[in-house]
């Protein structure tokens, strides 16, 4: 079973502050189990928004996937952790033609890190692309449009009424995740955006003691 252990996401300020240095409750993967959710209760909808604590020390030797929504495919939502270091967030309509995707570098450092994405889907290709109401942030720094890519002209609803979610796994336990995971949140038909950003009022909400 996976192993829960306190594990500190804030450390200490290097300067003197006011802001408080939060501890929360982390799990750590071994590589050989997961959670699941058998059915997930949620309205199909444009909107979808995620955000998390992770952290792993070096690459894996295979995708290591630890959120997936639907893992008997096509994956509505997932996040992995390919070869190169990279996570990857995807989101995907039901026949899996239309895809969004968006990613960040050099994350398996041993180091915690912060992401959080808010998409609306239901998008042109070229929109998507462009980023318009696709954001993410690793760290509170916002991932470039270089960073963003769709597949299909089409504009799509995330289908996920119904779909298992798989937490530290793919379907059936396959592609375990190695690493620690903490303070996930994941907002079926809901934005974080404004006009077509995540303020940093509301990332504070996710990467701040105080909120």
């Amino acid at each position: 079973m996976p192993r829960i252990k306190v594990l500190p996401q804030f450390v200490t300020p290097a300067v003197a502050t006011s802001q408080a240095v939060y501890h929360a409750d982390a799990v750590n993967f071994s590589g050989d189990d997961y959670a699941t959710i058998p059915s997930l209760t949620a309205t199909n909808s444009d909107f979808t928004s995620i955000s998390f604590w992770f952290r792993r020390n070096g690459a894996p030797a295979v995708i290591d996937y630890f959120f997936v929504v639907n893992p008997s495919a096509p994956y509505h939502v997932v996040c992995y952790l390919d070869l190169n270091s990279f996570l990857v967030v995807r989101f995907a309509d039901s026949p899996a033609t239309s895809l969004s995707t968006i990613f960040f570098s050099n994350v398996c450092d041993n180091a915690w890190h912060n992401v959080i994405v808010s998409t609306n889907t239901n998008h042109t290709e070229a929109d998507r692309k462009a980023g318009v109401d696709f954001k993410g942030y690793l760290d509170d720094v916002a991932a470039g449009n270089t960073n963003v890519s769709s597949t299909s002209g089409v504009g799509f609803q995330l289908a996920i009424n119904g779909d298992a979610v798989n937490v530290g796994a793919n379907l059936a336990g396959a592609s375990p995740y190695s690493g620690d995971l903490a303070d996930v949140w994941f907002g079926p038909n809901q934005s974080l955006l404004t006009a077509g950003d995540i303020s940093q009022a509301t990332r504070r909400k996710f990467i701040s003691a105080s909120g």
